[in-house]
């Protein structure tokens, strides 16, 4: 189970966000989630529980950002390399 996104290993970093760390690597992807209306939300980096999750329909779900202040989103940067 040490192997699933979902196991709390603690220290992992966030990407481009060097003062932040996350208990696994799903609490760093749920932190990073923008939905319309919502920023990323750094509390769900110390979730090691996965329980409150923000949850929502699939439509207003925006492309996760690559850090806790960086403007780009992930898709955006992919699209830019292309």
């Amino acid at each position: 189970v040490k192997l699933s996104p979902f196991y709390p290993h603690y220290g992992i970093p966030v990407p481009f966000s060097p003062s932040y760390t996350a208990t696994c690597v799903e609490a760093v992807w749920q932190g990073l989630k923008v939905f319309e209306g919502c920023d990323v939300d750094t509390s769900l980096f110390s979730n090691d529980t996965m329980r409150g999750l923000k949850l929502v329909k699939t439509e207003d779900i925006h492309p996760p950002k690559t850090g806790i202040s960086v403007h780009f989103c992930v898709l955006s940067l992919m699209a830019m390399q292309k």
